[in-house]
């Protein structure tokens, strides 16, 4: 696995890891009833903060190691990576987050179906699309127990692009 590859992997794991870890420590707050970004306000501020800017800095060398047939995805994926360092940087207690939140979200669900629909044929590519469609339905109804199946679906995606990123490389595909 390359390291971007991996890099990808771990950009994907970690915030699902400290949401799950910061859910059993921080007091009030309760997972699927409370929205994630509570965290980000709570004692372990830093920790859950940290975690989404480190994820977002992990994820640019495997969005800029993409192959020539996925220039198209590049802008969007790299203006999501910049959103969630974004939720990290401005808390829920600051107004710019409402507005960063709602660009992660969007930008990051359209990176999952551009690159669905690029794949199409592939089963990864119908997952892909069919996952975009369902979570951007959700911000129609976007509650604590919506915003925390988005989140984890958006970080077991990237996970599973890193895994199954072998041939989307500009080394394998020029």
């Amino acid at each position: 696995m390359r390291y971007y590859a991996a890099l990808c992997v771990v950009a994907g794991l970690l915030p699902l890891a400290v949401i799950t870890v910061l859910s059993h420590m921080v007091k009030d707050f309760i997972l699927f009833e409370s929205y994630i970004s509570d965290l980000g306000v709570s004692s372990y501020a830093i920790v859950f903060n940290s975690s989404l800017v480190i994820a977002a800095i992990l994820i640019v060398p495997f969005i800029l190691h993409l192959g020539k047939r996925y220039n198209y995805l590049k802008p969007v994926f790299f203006l999501a990576a910049v959103a969630v360092a974004g939720v990290g940087l401005f808390p829920s207690s600051d107004p710019v987050h409402w507005y960063v939140s709602a660009a992660f979200f969007i930008l990051t669900f359209l990176t999952i179906l551009l690159a669905g629909i690029k794949v199409r044929s592939k089963p990864s590519g119908a997952i892909s699309i069919f996952l975009a469609l369902l979570c951007f339905a959700g911000l129609l109804v976007f509650n604590p127990f919506i915003e925390t199946l988005q989140v984890y679906a958006i970080g077991l995606w990237i996970a599973a692009a890193g895994l199954l990123s072998k041939g989307i490389f500009s080394h394998r595909h020029q």
